[in-house]
């Protein structure tokens, strides 16, 4: 079973599971993301960071990040009474996330999810969309072990009312958000944590300028908003 935890420092959350488990959630994510239509204006971009994540589950089945063995319980005597030879470990991968990236998959998954439930064909999602639900519900469990009791009540505020318009949503935002996180020591992390998702749904002062800065820098260049490069501080390795 796909386990989420968060970090050590509170980086961002850690996704635990085996061959299975990771398989799951990114078949799971890819065919929600394929019940949209393929030229879905101003959602392209922002479909991108899920696809990202699915990227990210395949190069961790990969081996490209973590792998941990365990023990199973079979033992060299119980080994003899098999009649062919099994594996004294089972094998599970792990990967990580940072937070306020992750807040946005969530927002933006869920967003995709009721878009789904418009297709004709969603029946046909409703086990992929049990999967993807699960697994929004295991990172919001992961934010109410954060934050403070008096946040929780404004955590679900902001996920189940957001006011924002992921159509040409600036993802730049969410870059300086993730740098802006990791520059916190643990205990800030804390207390911004539930600012963040706040910033992330309510597309507030800071969100407008900062998208009418992205804007006028994509006009000068003449290329897509989506397409503008923005350079910010982030550590060389990320202490999880």
């Amino acid at each position: 079973m796909l386990a989420l935890t968060n970090t050590e420092h509170l980086s961002g959350v850690r996704i635990s599971g085996d061959f299975w488990d990771f398989t799951e959630l990114k078949q799971s994510l890819e065919e929600i993301l394929l019940a949209l239509p393929p030229a879905t204006d101003g959602l392209n971009a922002v479909r991108s960071r899920i696809i990202d994540l699915c990227i990210q589950l395949q190069e961790t089945l990969n081996g490209d990040f973590n792998i941990e063995t365990t023990p199973n319980g079979i033992s060299s005597q119980l080994q003899q009474d098999f009649k062919q030879p099994f594996p004294y470990d089972n094998i599970y991968f792990s990967t990580e996330v940072l937070w306020p990236e992750l807040l946005f998959i969530v927002v933006s998954l869920d967003f995709f999810i009721k878009f789904a439930y418009e297709d004709e064909s969603f029946q046909m999602l409703h086990l992929h969309i049990m999967t993807a639900r699960k697994f929004l519900a295991s990172i919001f469990k992961c934010v109410l072990m954060i934050v403070h009791n008096s946040e929780k009540h404004s955590i679900h505020n902001y996920y189940l009312h957001p006011r924002l318009n992921l159509k040409n949503y600036s993802l730049q935002y969410i870059d300086m958000l993730n740098a802006y996180y990791l520059s916190l020591n643990v205990t800030e992390r804390k207390i911004q944590l539930p600012r963040i998702l706040q910033r992330i749904c309510q597309e507030d002062i800071d969100y407008v300028d900062f998208k009418e800065r992205i804007e006028y820098l994509a006009l000068q260049s003449q290329i897509p908003p989506h397409h503008v490069v923005l350079e910010f501080d982030y550590p060389e390795q990320i202490i999880w």
